[in-house]
Parts: C-alpha cells; sequence; structure tokens
C-alpha cells in the first residue's frame, strides 16, 4: 500500500523521535490532543517523507492546510511554508514535475499550542483541489537516524529472525515483515532509541 513515512517527535524541531509510520494521507485533525500515545500535546512535531508520482509532465499545485507550522519540499525545493503559532490556514505553491516518475516529497510539521491540524492536497492538471490518492505516494526508502549520519536503507532480505540480528535489519524491512495493524518493536541500535512502528490495516 502507499503512503508516506511519518516520524512523529515528542519535541519542537524534529527532536525526540517516539514513532514512525506509515499514513496513506495526510490529513490530521488531532485538534487538543496528539497523534498517538507516545507523544505529549502540544510542542510536538512530524516530518513525513517518501515520493510522489506525477502521472504526466505539468505544473502542479501542492496545498497544505495548518495548525501550526508546516513546510513542503518538492524535489529538494521549497513550495510552500507557513508561519508558526497560526490558527489554521491554508498556503499553496505550484512546481513544474515530469511525468511518469516519482519525485521526493517532505512536510514538515509543528504544533506549538493550542489546537492541531494538517493536510496535504493537490491540483493536478485539469483536475480540482483534492487528496493525493495513496497509490500516488510512496514511503521513504532511505531515513536517517537521529544523531547519527547512517542511513538504513530499505533492501529486501529475510526476516530479522532469519538473520539472528535484528541490529543488522533495515528499519523498512521491519515494516515490510510486519504483519497489517501490527506493532513492531525497534532496538536502539536501530534507531538510537527504542520507538514503536504502527503498519495500517
Amino acid at each position: 500500500s502507499g503512503g508516506l513515512t511519518g516520524e512523529y517527535f515528542d519535541e519542537p524541531e524534529h527532536n525526540g523521535l517516539k514513532m514512525v509510520r506509515i499514513d496513506p494521507a495526510l490529513d490530521f485533525i488531532w485538534a487538543t490532543g496528539s497523534p498517538g500515545a507516545l507523544v505529549e500535546p502540544d510542542t510536538y512535531s512530524v516530518r513525513w517523507t517518501g515520493e510522489f508520482f506525477a502521472d504526466r509532465t505539468a505544473t502542479y499545485t501542492f496545498t497544505t492546510a495548518s495548525d501550526d507550522n508546516a513546510r513542503l519540499w518538492i524535489n529538494d525545493r521549497l513550495v510552500t511554508e507557513s508561519s508558526a503559532s497560526q490558527s489554521a490556514t491554508g498556503q499553496s505553491g505550484s512546481i513544474e514535475l515530469e511525468g511518469g516518475r516519482w519525485h521526493a516529497i517532505r512536510l514538515e510539521f509543528d504544533e506549538v499550542q493550542g489546537n492541531a491540524r494538517v493536510s496535504l492536497t493537490y491540483t493536478a492538471p485539469g483536475a480540482s483541489q483534492a487528496p493525493i490518492p495513496s497509490d500516488h505516494l510512496r514511503p521513504a526508502t532511505t531515513m536517517v537516524a537521529p544523531s547519527t549520519t547512517a542511513e538504513l536503507a530499505a533492501t529486501p532480505g529475510a526476516s530479522p529472525e532469519a538473520t539472528g540480528d535484528p541490529c543488522a535489519t533495515p528499519l523498512q524491512t521491519l515494516i515490510d515483515w510486519a504483519a497489517p495493524g501490527s506493532t513492531v518493536s525497534v532496538p536502539p541500535c536501530v534507531y538510537r532509541e527504542t520507538i514503536e512502528i504502527t503498519k495500517p490495516l
């Protein structure tokens, strides 16, 4: 299934990683709550990474609606940015993309105080603004672990049980081997601290 890799942090500026999951769509209203039990309300942050598939070569418009701060990059180019400590506000930006290929996408969100919400939509050529279909999104295949420059590559391989060394198992492989709806514990040797991954059903 498609979607983006969501890294959820308990502190601002993407510090204090608490959980990682694959989100099929980005449309969340957390209000005064939080994204999960491991994340405290307020002063948390989220980073979604992966790729977006462009059906054809054209100019695409992406829109973020957020409370509070959100920044969107496509192919490492900043497309939208909203200021912190704001009520729900929509920001749009356009970029020309080559059709028939995947493009890097990254959305960062910061919750400062009060209500929290974030969503990502797009306007394809000749179409109305709509959520991005999950089959046009795919999770990041590499992620940089906190406090280190080591990359965790999503390469196919044996299960952690077969390798006998969970520390040598890439994070994405742990996700791939998880049963839908299950929770997988990730040892500190993989992500510097023990976190949980919840795989969607």
